[in-house]
């Protein structure tokens, strides 16, 4: 029993170079032979890792680029009206911005307002100029005066409204106190302010209109605005 253990034994040992006895290798491997890594594989591992942090610098430094400093309305500016510095805040945005840049601010200030001025978007050079080209050709402004009740609530600047005459004011043929309202005009609600005597309530709305309806729409009492769906077409543009 004894010589089958020794046997077995010399047969998974081998004497190696010093004399002494060390495990054989396994099965298939050649003897005094190491694993190595191959340096091609590391020049490609640490190229790949320089690509990458080379492509995420640009990255951000193309982020940091992007972002510019532009001029936007901080509060409005009516038509005919001189620009203020106050008028304009600054705003950095980024991307591909079209607005006029914050060092083009003594270039703005001073000059007039060709159109109303909206708070809170970008200000473009073509708004400002030597004067007023507001309202445009064909159209006129007009100021009426809207009783509480005569508007929906939330009636603001931009949206465009069908101008009713008041129920003792008819527009149309019918006339006298029983009339039903009817249209006046359509236009664009250009402001919206109170109105100066605060116990009658009320507000006074300015509308952009076709030239045509102008005199129409001055001359009602108590008119009605019906705030129309952006799609619905006519009426000043």
């Amino acid at each position: 029993m004894e010589e089958q253990t020794v046997a077995v034994s010399d047969a998974r040992t081998a004497r190696n170079g010093a004399g002494t006895w060390a495990a054989a290798p396994p099965p298939g491997a050649v003897p005094g032979k190491r694993r190595r890594v191959r340096p091609v594989r590391v020049w490609i591992g640490l190229f790949v890792a320089v690509v990458c942090a080379g492509g995420f610098v640009v990255a951000a430094r193309g982020a940091e680029q992007q972002r510019t400093s532009v001029l936007v309305v901080a509060q409005r500016v009516e038509a005919g009206q001189v620009v203020q510095r106050a008028d304009l805040r600054e705003a950095e945005l980024r991307g591909n911005v079209s607005g006029v840049p914050v060092s083009s601010l003594d270039e703005v200030v001073g000059r007039v307002a060709v159109v109303p001025l909206v708070p809170g978007s970008l200000l473009a050079r073509d708004q400002v100029g030597e004067a007023a080209g507001f309202p445009p050709a064909g159209q006129a402004l007009v100021a009426v005066s809207v009783r509480d009740g005569g508007a929906p609530p939330g009636l603001a600047v931009g949206q465009r409204v069908a101008v009713l005459a008041g129920p003792g004011q008819a527009a149309g043929p019918q006339t006298g106190a029983g009339a039903s309202p009817s249209l006046s005009a359509e236009g664009v609600v250009v402001a919206v302010r109170a109105a100066a005597d605060a116990t009658g309530g009320g507000f006074v709305v300015t509308l952009l209109v076709d030239a045509a309806s102008g005199s129409k729409v001055a001359v009602l009492v108590d008119p009605r605005l019906v705030v129309l769906s952006s799609a619905a077409g006519g009426g000043a543009g």
